[in-house]
């Protein structure tokens, strides 16, 4: 996808006395074509795929697990299940999570790229003018960026077991950086017994 969204913004920049000017499209090809084009790509390819793949993916672990779960209520017999009721239940607060989190993480990244697909819709009816380098057509991918931040914080804050190895990383790496200022202190001051 990078191929497809990102090189041929390269090939359209071009050096005149020394500055860089960009070209809004190929040689012999309308702007407003280019751009209309670049808008259904970006579209297409940065939003409806990968809500679709998102989407589908976890339906589909969701719809597995609820058939699991189902099968396991009416193969198991009355007194087995009595005695794993407390499991049920955790079973069933952990499928209500995972519904959970799919829901956040969907609802905050279709709300940050909420901004940058409208703005593409509204240039490519020519209601709005793209204007390179302006605020507006920084916004978009400095809310595209925060979403791709704010993901991994949503999993590291509510997936326990990730949030307990991600702690476990910034113990491990604290107890590196203590180590190694003891061991540049105690360099410091053998230095500083040398000199005097």
């Amino acid at each position: 996808m990078i191929g497809l969204l990102f090189t041929p913004i390269i090939f359209f920049r071009r050096f005149d006395n020394d500055t860089c000017i960009y070209v809004p499209g190929p040689n012999g090809i309308d702007s407003s074509t280019y751009i209309a084009f670049r808008g259904y790509t970006w579209l297409s390819f940065q939003y409806i795929i990968p809500v679709l793949i998102i989407t589908i993916s976890h339906l589909s672990i969701i719809i597995k697990l609820k058939k699991r779960q189902y099968q396991s209520k009416t193969l198991r017999p009355i007194e087995v299940s009595l005695r794993n009721k407390g499991c049920e239940l955790n079973e069933q607060k952990k499928l209500i999570k995972l519904v959970l989190i799919t829901a956040i993480m969907s609802g905050q990244q279709a709300t940050l790229h909420l901004y940058e697909s409208i703005r593409y819709f509204l240039t490519m009816l020519n209601i709005v003018i793209f204007g390179y380098g302006t605020i507006g057509q920084q916004m978009g991918p400095f809310l595209i960026v925060l979403s791709s931040c704010i993901n991994p914080c949503i999993i590291i804050g509510t997936t326990v077991s990730v949030r307990r190895r991600f702690s476990h990383y910034l113990h491990e790496i604290w107890i590196k950086i203590r180590r190694d200022n003891v061991i540049q202190k105690n360099e410091i001051q053998l230095l500083n017994s040398y000199i005097n």
